[in-house]
């Protein structure tokens, strides 16, 4: 509780399941997808030693993660060319401790990304304009909750963000 303990507790399992797709379907188009399964558990627990059930799950292990990413490319003759895209991803429910604590929950969350890029047409020159999680969504990253104390400390997600840049190379 004041401060942490390391030690085998016992075994576990993980299992799981990984694709993903990358594709260039031409006229400028590029494609990114990608989905995670995972089923991971306790298979055998010493609970003398530990709060820990075998039926607990495993802290910041998500079952389901999923995504998609969309782009495409519009070539401006001599003034270069301008990108557009768009990221959707998944993230099912986690816990933030080995307890399972609801209050170190975080609920499953989808985010939507987005952003125009202008280039040059010798490339050393950029402009980006994006956006990050644009639905605005509100989500525990992580946290820490103290027994001893009964103190809570969470990070949260900033919520919607946009971001402007102009980079040179050299």
């Amino acid at each position: 509780s004041v401060a942490p303990v390391t030690e085998n507790i016992g075994e576990a399992t993980i299992d799981g399941f990984e694709l993903e797709l990358m594709a260039a379907p031409g006229g400028g188009w590029f494609v990114e997808a990608s989905l995670s399964l995972l089923d991971a558990e306790y298979d055998d627990i010493d609970t003398g030693i530990t709060l820990i059930g075998e039926n607990f799950d495993f802290e910041r292990v998500p079952e389901t993660m999923a995504s998609v990413g969309v782009s495409k490319e519009f070539l401006l003759a001599s003034s270069g060319s301008v990108m557009l895209r768009a990221d959707w991803s998944y993230r099912s429910e986690t816990y933030n401790d080995a307890y399972n604590t609801p209050l170190l929950e975080t609920d499953s969350y989808s985010l939507v990304d987005a952003s125009v890029r202008w280039t040059s047409q010798q490339g050393d020159w950029s402009v980006i304009l994006s956006g990050r999680n644009l639905s605005d969504e509100q989500y525990l990253v992580t946290g820490v909750y103290g027994t001893a104390f009964q103190s809570f400390e969470g990070m949260y997600e900033r919520g919607r963000q946009w971001r402007a840049e102009i980079r040179k190379t050299f």
